[in-house]
């Protein structure tokens, strides 16, 4: 109810159905962004929702973003950063599916319209939701001796530039790049 200050409340709202690992971001005009991991039971590939609430507002209808590759269980790790110009939004995520044989992806995509489109590291259009192989991969399992990627934090500097933290493994040892 009154920003930066946690002594009064509104009442809760929920949003969506079976979402988790949400990231929560205010816009320069108090619209809230929000992604969340969206379980499928009905046997279609797991998303990450888009949902967006201006000031005043119930939440839109979610959107999603990105998608797993193929049915089953599959974790979504993304953080999202505001660049300088508090219009594009960056997106850093890992993208993982529970079958062998399905490797951890650390991805970037970037939105400068609020999350309407978004766009790939070179600024290319993506087609949403976007799948692993078509994110920007800043590290994929298999390039070299890293695997077993968890993605961490994401900043932008004052000059726009995205930097994003994430760990794995580097032959038999845990580093952080």
């Amino acid at each position: 109810v009154r920003p930066n200050d946690a002594t009064e409340w509104s009442e809760e709202t929920q949003v969506g159905e079976r979402c988790t690992y949400p990231t929560l971001m205010v816009g320069p005009d108090d619209t809230l962004y929000l992604t969340g991991r969206v379980s499928n039971k009905q046997g279609k590939p797991w998303v990450v929702n888009l949902f967006v609430k201006k000031q005043g507002e119930p939440w839109g209808e979610p959107r999603a973003i990105m998608v797993a590759k193929e049915p089953g269980y599959s974790h979504f790790q993304a953080a999202m950063a505001w660049a300088p110009d508090q219009r594009t939004l960056h997106l850093s995520t890992r993208m993982y599916g529970g079958k062998p044989g399905r490797p951890h992806t650390v991805g970037y995509m970037r939105s400068t319209d609020f999350g309407t489109t978004w766009v790939s590291a070179k600024g290319d259009e993506l087609s949403l939701p976007v799948t692993p192989a078509a994110i920007t991969a800043v590290a994929r399992e298999g390039d070299g001796p890293k695997g077993s990627f968890r993605c961490g934090a994401i900043a932008v500097d004052r000059k726009g530039t995205p930097h994003i933290l994430y760990s794995g493994t580097a032959g038999e040892r845990f580093h952080a790049w």
